[in-house]
């Protein structure tokens, strides 16, 4: 618990501490944060990561906020999967992109929004959940997540539990 909020919280916020004053005395800067869909979108299983997310989006909004008069951009990137080893996904594919198709992209977004996907399929993604929660209700998109988290979880434990046997 305390690696992931080093991690997403007290990292962002040193090294926002730290190159934040050069960046006013020149009167220009980019800041790029990288929260994630777990900031936006229900996590159960995953609450202290998901919550270091929302942290890191809401800390780059207020930042952008105060820093926009003085020639800064700060943007939040939020991704949804990528092939990364995080993700244990292996295959890219157009729901989860390779890295540098995934940075290509979001770089592509740069000074033109504060908040993005950083990809097209990333953003489907958040608009699909937004009109489900709002044609149904948060709570039961977030039980549908759980369930669909849930099976992903025993799944895992199971390979883990044949892992070991083996």
């Amino acid at each position: 618990m305390r690696d992931i909020v080093a991690a997403n919280v007290h990292s962002v916020t040193h090294m926002s501490a730290l190159i934040l004053p050069q960046m006013i005395e020149r009167k220009k800067g980019v800041i790029i944060n990288v929260s994630s869909t777990a900031a936006v979108m229900p996590q159960p299983l995953l609450s202290i990561y998901s919550a270091t997310k929302a942290f890191v989006d809401k800390f780059s909004a207020d930042l952008q906020t105060e820093y926009r008069s003085s020639g800064i951009i700060v943007q939040n990137v939020q991704p949804a999967f990528v092939v990364t080893n995080m993700s244990k996904v292996r295959q890219a594919s157009l729901f989860v992109p390779s890295p540098d198709t995934f940075v290509t992209s979001a770089l592509n977004t740069l000074g033109f929004c504060e908040r993005t996907a950083g990809y097209l399929p990333h953003t489907l993604i958040h608009v699909g959940y937004r009109t489900l929660s709002w044609l149904f209700c948060e709570q039961f998109v977030g039980q549908l997540v759980m369930k669909y988290l849930f099976k992903r979880n025993q799944m895992a434990l199971r390979r883990l539990a044949r892992k070991q046997q083996n």
